[in-house]
């Protein structure tokens, strides 16, 4: 009886010896991060998803394109977009994801400039203001608040919005 405890003891310790040399040392302060320490890098068919929140609309704005990444692994992508947070990522989809202080695609913006109009949309994905049109100011009889508004620049919803706001300082 005492041999067969002993025998019982011996294998389930050899049992747990396996287990107790197989684990991977954790990082100071958090875990292993699985997709690195195996190697997954995003595959051609991935489907990858970039969310930007624009905080001058309120609004997200979301598109589809793994062209550039295709074949990083999470660390290769996170040091190619530094100020984007990677809050997904397997080999077939990845979320990707910022806050910026910008306007989304759905708006136009209005300055007043040297005397001139300039109407800008935001481009799309880069989420940036380019030059549309620009019109001589003379036709419209601003108020100094407007002037102080529009020299900052006022943001429109649609094109049909800005031109019903600029009807109405129409001389």
């Amino acid at each position: 009886m005492f041999r067969f405890r002993i025998a019982i003891l011996m294998i389930a310790a050899a049992l747990m010896l396996p287990a107790l040399s197989c684990r991977k040392a954790e990082p100071e302060g958090g875990a292993v991060d699985t997709n690195a320490l195996l190697g997954i890098e995003l595959s051609p068919a991935a489907n990858v998803e970039w969310r930007t929140y624009c905080s001058r609309c309120g609004h997200t704005y979301t598109y589809y394109d793994a062209s550039h990444v295709i074949g990083l692994d999470r660390d290769e992508l996170a040091s190619r977009y530094p100020d984007w947070e990677i809050v997904t990522f397997t080999r077939e989809y990845a979320l990707i994801t910022r806050s910026i202080d910008r306007l989304c695609p759905e708006h136009h913006v209005l300055y007043l400039k040297d005397g001139g109009l300039e109407v800008y949309s935001v481009t799309e994905p880069e989420l940036e203001e380019e030059l549309l049109i620009g019109l001589d100011a003379t036709p419209f009889g601003f108020d100094p608040n407007a002037e102080e508004m529009l020299s900052r620049g006022a943001v429109f919803d649609s094109l049909r919005d800005l031109d019903e706001y600029l009807g109405s300082f129409a001389r």
